[in-house]
């Protein structure tokens, strides 16, 4: 089996405003350097067909050091690889890399009432997907998936699953093989682990039934179920854009959990931040997109903003600058001392390599060349680190982590010692 590269850790990032009205040079200079004091790499805005974010600041936040993410919620569905190609060539060319085109299509809403009424909602959503997504490819783009509506009028699991089936039986194995699938991960009112585990921990869970000791994906954690229907129909785990979701004032969807309050919306915002910066966010995850940064006094979305008209912040603002801190500390203290770019660690040295692992090795090295060893303490002065072995004991990550290492795996065949 080839080796693979476990991706770059995720990032944390927030949705910019719910609107298409703040992309003036001055709306940049106020909102940078708070997005940067909160240490976000990520940035949600929205956009549409008919109203391209312009051009300056889309360059000025990448230029900053900022990934943004553009956001085209478009209903009705339809057809729309024509009106939307000119906004991707200029996207891509300005720096970005993903933009999530439709609005969630397992919503009624999204369609024409005719369109949702006859036919499939999954084969006109593929009839207008992907010549779309074709798009994005040659335009240099990921092609995203757009994000479902948690639960919504055609359950969303149910409906990626039609539809990822819907895919190959079209012959599209290679674009899907290529797709990146964007979600709306929010807590509600629950714990930020709720979920997490997919399917395979939460055997029970059915379609709108979630048996009393069961959780279902209704929560952060419904990026592993996502995850487990990519892997069932492409072989392999995709990368996950979040475009919008953790905790949200005043989400009360379980009883069994308090409404979500300042106080709540900071702890559930907090610890996902915590799963991040510790990088134990799920599988595949590319970034968090929290919603909101701000919004117009009056707005739906206005009572839900970080920062509020009257020069005000929700908790979170102060607790996100301070972890902010934190890690920009840490990172600078593990970067001292730092003296290999990529270290291979073999667990038990070279000459305990099977045969079969040898061969493995072969392959690996043909792409990379990292420095090879079997010492804890080289491995600690790397940047990256890579194990070749399926796991490793968890002090022996804990210590690779704490010292500031990326940290990845060779899947291969396991490690086996050679017989005397």
């Amino acid at each position: 089996m080839p080796a693979t590269i476990a991706p770059k850790p995720a990032g944390l990032g927030i949705y910019y405003f719910p609107d298409d009205l703040h992309y003036r040079h001055k709306d940049f200079e106020t909102w940078l350097p708070e997005i940067q004091a909160m240490n976000l790499g990520w940035i949600t805005l929205r956009s549409s067909v008919q109203r391209a974010v312009p051009e300056p600041f889309v360059r000025a936040l990448v230029q900053a050091g900022l990934q943004p993410i553009l956001h085209l919620p478009e209903a009705p569905i339809r057809p729309l690889a024509e009106e939307v190609a000119p906004l991707l060539h200029a996207y891509a060319r300005w720096g970005v890399r993903h933009v999530a085109v439709f609005a969630p299509p397992n919503l009624q809403s999204s369609w024409t009432p005719g369109d949702w009424q006859r036919g499939s909602p999954i084969e006109l959503f593929l009839d207008a997907f992907i010549p779309t997504a074709k798009l994005m490819v040659q335009a240099g783009l990921a092609p995203v998936f757009p994000a479902l509506h948690s639960g919504g009028d055609y359950w969303d699991l149910a409906f990626l699953e039609a539809a990822l089936a819907a895919l190959v039986v079209r012959g599209e194995e290679d674009l899907l093989a290529s797709m990146t699938f964007a979600v709306e991960a929010w807590t509600f009112n629950r714990p930020a682990a709720w979920g997490a585990g997919g399917a395979a921990r939460w055997p029970n869970v059915r379609p709108y039934l979630t048996p009393p000791d069961s959780q279902d994906h209704r929560g952060f954690g419904t990026i592993d179920w996502v995850q487990e229907i990519i892997i069932r129909h492409s072989g392999q785990p995709r990368p996950v854009l979040m475009v919008r979701g953790g905790a949200a004032l005043g989400e009360n969807l379980d009883a069994n959990f308090p409404t979500v309050d300042e106080k709540r919306h900071l702890d559930l915002n907090s610890e996902i931040a915590r799963m991040v910066i510790d990088r134990r966010a799920p599988e595949g995850l590319l970034n968090v997109a929290f919603w909101l940064l701000s919004a117009e006094a009056g707005s739906p979305a206005a009572a839900q903003a970080w920062f509020r008209s009257d020069g005000t912040t929700l908790p979170i603002v102060t607790a996100l600058k301070r972890l902010g801190e934190r890690a920009r500390v840490r990172q600078s203290e593990a970067a001292q001392g730092k003296v290999f770019a990529h270290y291979l660690l073999v667990p038990g040295g070279l000459t305990a390599l099977s045969g079969a692992a040898w061969q493995v090795l072969q392959d690996y090295l043909r792409t990379v060349r990292p420095t090879i060893g079997d010492s804890i303490e080289e491995a600690v002065r790397a940047e990256r680190v890579t194990l070749f072995a399926e796991s490793a004991p968890a002090p022996v990550m804990q210590t690779l982590r704490s010292a500031g290492c990326v940290v990845d795996h060779v899947r291969s065949v396991p490690m086996e010692r050679s017989q005397a």
